[in-house]
């Protein structure tokens, strides 16, 4: 997982701020106190939808998979929690 978590990072900080993406990990490791993170991995994961047509190398799959699994660790957390329950809407910034 620690190695799953570098390649994300790794990704993210191609195309986001360092702040973003310390934001992002502050919610990924404690998303009952966050509940926006299943909010922001959603966005981040419609971002990746777009791209997934047009890029489908190993890396690019793989990271596509952290973050669908983190999606799904959070908003088990945030509704045993009683956060707001999450859903694949399409979120847009």
């Amino acid at each position: 997982m620690q190695k799953d978590t570098e390649l994300l990072l790794g990704y993210l900080s191609r195309v986001y701020s360092k702040e973003y993406i310390e934001k992002i990990m502050m919610g990924i490791k404690n998303p009952a106190k966050y509940p926006w993170i299943t909010k922001e991995l959603n966005h981040i994961y419609q971002t990746f939808q777009k791209k997934k047509k047009n890029l489908m190398d190993k890396e690019f799959l793989r990271i596509f998979e952290i973050i669908e699994d983190e999606l799904a660790y959070t908003s088990l957390i945030c509704q045993d929690s009683k956060c707001k329950p999450f859903n694949f809407i399409d979120f847009k910034k």
